[in-house]
C-alpha cells in the first residue's frame, strides 16, 4: 500500500472508532483531534491491527510522534 492509501484507510479506522469523519494528515497528532484520548488511542491501535493485519509492541507505539510515523510503522510491518 502506498502512504496515501494507508492514510486513507487509517482515516476510515478513525471514523469507525470516533464515530465521525476525521481529516488526517501525516502531521496530525492526538492534540489535533477532538476526543483522541488514552482510551481512544488503545481502540485506534486495536482497530488498526485488525485493519492492516499487523501487531504493534508498546515500545514501537511509544516512539510515534504523529500519524505519519504511524503510517511508516504500518508500512514496515507489512513489508
Amino acid at each position: 500500500m502506498s502512504r496515501e492509501e494507508l492514510l486513507e484507510a487509517l482515516s476510515g479506522v478513525f471514523e469507525d472508532v470516533l464515530g465521525r469523519p476525521v481529516e488526517l494528515s501525516e502531521a496530525t497528532t492526538a492534540a489535533d483531534v477532538e476526543g483522541w484520548d488514552s482510551l481512544v488511542q488503545i481502540m485506534l491501535v486495536l482497530a488498526s491491527e485488525r485493519e492492516f493485519g499487523v501487531r504493534f509492541t508498546s515500545a514501537e507505539l511509544a516512539e510515534l510522534a504523529n500519524v505519519g510515523d504511524f503510517v511508516s510503522l504500518v508500512q514496515e510491518k507489512q513489508a
